[in-house]
């Protein structure tokens, strides 16, 4: 992994550790607990997630892009075929029966994972989060969850290409997050995540690992000297509560790219 997926990695996992409703003026929790409640009963999903990642490295800007085609049809069946970020390859994920699989970033050689949620946060960092909060939602996911991150946040009412969205905002220390969702269809649309790295790692520690001592410490000191990082998902293509052939989340599938 090169040193700039390693700080995607760490700016990632650092946000995530750190649904529309009838009523004309809901709260955030009501907007919030429909929304998760729409995808607790979707039968089945398939959409595209498009990222766009914004940040200052070696002091220079940097614009990455990347994406994940996501299929999953309950109680557990999960297909994620996805790019790396900056176009460095192919990535895909499976959930199937005999347990969860992930590929190399060479998107060949598959290996088994322990659950849906170790995957997800395995490629949360390559994929620029595009592999990282639809899946979590539609999984369960504690890692990647969205609502934990705007919790008891006021809610505005806003468009996104015509279409009625609510757009709910919350913030903690060095991060925020803006979330729309569609007031249709009570699904989300489009999530925008901003941090400030020197600020967000002077309150995170660093994880200890003995083995991977200089690379903490290197990530650790650039993240320091960054500024923004801002992350916006942009969600489409989305059908929902329809048939997905069992073909689809074999490992021996092959998507097109």
């Amino acid at each position: 992994m090169s040193r700039l997926q390693r700080f995607c990695a760490l700016a990632a996992a650092s946000c995530l550790i750190g649904c529309g409703t009838k009523s004309s003026n809901p709260s955030g929790a009501d907007v919030l607990r429909e929304c998760r409640d729409t995808y607790a009963h979707l039968s089945s999903y398939s959409g595209v997630t498009t990222c766009t990642t914004k940040m200052i490295y070696q002091d220079a800007p940097i614009q990455l892009t990347s994406s994940a085609t996501i299929n999953f049809a309950r109680p557990a069946k999960l297909r994620v075929d996805g790019t790396i970020m900056g176009g460095q390859g192919h990535f895909a994920i499976v959930t199937e029966g005999s347990g969860t699989w992930i590929t190399d970033i060479d998107g060949i050689s598959w290996k088994k994972t322990k659950d849906a949620e170790t995957a997800i946060a395995t490629m949360t960092g390559v994929s620029g989060s595009a592999a990282t909060t639809i899946p979590a939602i539609l999984t369960g996911s504690p890692w990647g969850d969205p609502f934990v991150l705007v919790l008891n946040s006021k809610v505005d009412s806003d468009t996104i290409s015509g279409r009625a969205v609510w757009r709910i905002t919350g913030s903690t220390t060095g991060s925020s997050a803006t979330l729309w969702i569609d007031r249709d269809s009570h699904l989300l649309a489009k999530m925008v995540t901003k941090m400030d790295m020197s600020k967000l790692m002077g309150s995170l520690p660093l994880p200890r690992d003995p083995k991977n001592s200089e690379v903490q410490k290197e990530v650790g000191e650039m993240a320091k000297r960054m500024g923004g990082y801002e992350v916006t998902e942009i969600n489409s293509d989305i059908v929902v509560n329809h048939p997905i052939p069992d073909s689809t989340f074999s490992r021996s599938w092959k998507p097109t790219h």
